[in-house]
């Protein structure tokens, strides 16, 4: 019961450690305060857990694109553009991955939209060998 309610208050503090997708640094700061001057064994439980809650919200709006070539700004800026009416974004980070062969490998929190030729290439073989 004891770890329910706390995982409870984690939750809501996490959502509320963010204003419109974005960091509010210093509601963590008086957060991470509060929270270890709880118990000792229950302050380590509370700061992970927080901690967790913060990078899985955090990941949940960070734009993360591959291509095996080097995409310039303005390509990077063209495509969170592009993304930006459907999903909210607050972070890109951009992956240089020469085994996708060709096209982009983009993720979005768990939402992974995958044009990459290596994709395109397993794709066919399944409709080809009838899967």
């Amino acid at each position: 019961m004891k770890n329910k309610k706390i995982n409870k208050l984690i939750n809501n503090l996490v959502d509320a450690s963010f204003i419109k997708g974005k960091l509010n640094n210093i509601f963590i700061k008086k957060t991470v305060t509060r929270l270890k001057n709880l118990k000792s064994d229950l302050a380590i439980f509370a700061l992970e857990k927080y901690k967790k809650g913060l990078l899985r919200k955090l990941n949940e709006t960070t734009l993360s694109i591959e291509s095996p070539i080097k995409l310039s700004p303005k390509e990077i800026a063209g495509i969170k553009k592009s993304l930006n009416s459907s999903y909210t974004i607050h972070d890109s980070k951009f992956l240089l991955n020469p085994t996708i062969l060709g096209g982009l490998r983009i993720k979005i929190g768990d939402y992974l939209l995958d044009y990459s030729l290596k994709n395109n290439i397993k794709q066919l073989g399944g409709v080809i060998s009838g899967k």
